[in-house]
């Protein structure tokens, strides 16, 4: 809950959902789960809550490749799947999560965005390689 008691209280009604998406997120990274199997579930989940949770993990997968990561941080990805990904496109792909994060839920397709973001997971990010790339990689999600 990034060391905030209330939003711990909170994370702890959401446990089993929570352990859902680690589950995915960690099952795409390591070619167990499909891309589009998974953005259908978490398209029935609150988009907010989906993007929050994966911006924070994406955060503390950027600490952990540049060994910068706080104790006891919950993270989802095991470190051989970090050894795979560019850091640089580690910060990308939080930038095209924290801009979803900033606009209103109904300016843009859940489903079809969410299977843009797991479907760069699966393939380690390697077609993520600037802010630009990734802008113009998600402006057919984000407006359609």
């Amino acid at each position: 809950a990034g060391g905030a008691p209330l939003a711990a209280l909170i994370e702890i009604d959401r446990l089993d959902e929570t352990e859902a998406l680690a589950r995915d997120f960690a099952g795409i990274a390591a070619g167990q789960a499909g891309p589009i199997e998974v953005a259908a579930r978490w398209a029935k989940m609150e988009p907010a809550r989906v993007l929050d949770w994966l911006g924070g993990q994406v955060q503390q997968c950027i600490h952990r490749a540049s060994r910068s990561a706080p104790s006891g941080a919950m993270v989802a990805v095991p470190d051989s799947v970090l050894h795979r990904i560019d850091t640089r496109n580690l910060f990308c792909y939080l930038d095209t999560i924290n801009r979803l994060r900033g606009q209103a839920t109904g300016s843009w397709n859940v489903q079809l965005t969410f299977e843009g973001l797991l479907i760069d997971w699966a393939e380690g990010l390697s077609g993520v390689t600037g802010a630009t790339s990734v802008e113009d990689a998600r402006l057919s999600f984000v407006k359609g």
